[in-house]
């Protein structure tokens, strides 16, 4: 999901969530349960404009690489405090990874329409309002950050 409201270079997560929910107090279950997995959130410091980024991620698909571009850029966003709204932090991290001519393709506006279209159609058709989304055996879908509680329910009702 791309949040057009989002300024194009990202903005301070504080800011952004006190502006959009009124506060952070929804992160912090999610913090918890991810801490229990052994993901510290230790440095979530800008709340980012993923235009670019989901052109980096599918430059990765077309290389491979998806999953490990998708980890990545979570690690750097809520490890790191990078803000992965900036192309040459994406280029850095493309790099990182081993991508081909990823500095060319991210400073050109290449895969740019693509993903607009299916961030529209997510939108428009799915509707799709949050991420992460999750869509299972085309019946069940999940929106957000789920305990394993949510995903018993929908493997159960898969099995039956």
């Amino acid at each position: 999901m791309i949040d057009a409201s989002v300024q194009e270079d990202g903005m301070d997560a504080q800011k952004y969530m006190r502006k959009r929910w009124g506060g952070d107090g929804w992160t912090h279950s999610m913090i918890r349960g991810a801490k229990a997995d052994g993901l510290e959130f230790a440095n979530w410091a800008f709340w980012p404009n993923t235009l670019h980024t989901h052109r980096l991620i599918q430059y990765g698909v077309k290389h491979n690489k998806g999953s490990e571009v998708k980890e990545r850029v979570l690690v750097g966003l809520y490890e790191k405090g990078e803000n992965v709204s900036k192309r040459d932090v994406l280029v850095r991290i493309g790099t990182e990874l081993g991508l081909p001519d990823v500095e060319q393709y991210m400073m050109s506006d290449e895969g740019l329409a693509e993903v607009r279209q299916q961030d529209r159609q997510a939108k428009t058709q799915m509707n799709v309002s949050g991420v992460p989304y999750f869509i299972i055996n085309d019946r069940y879908t999940l929106s957000g950050a789920n305990p394993t509680e949510e995903w018993v329910k929908v493997f159960n009702q898969l099995l039956k």
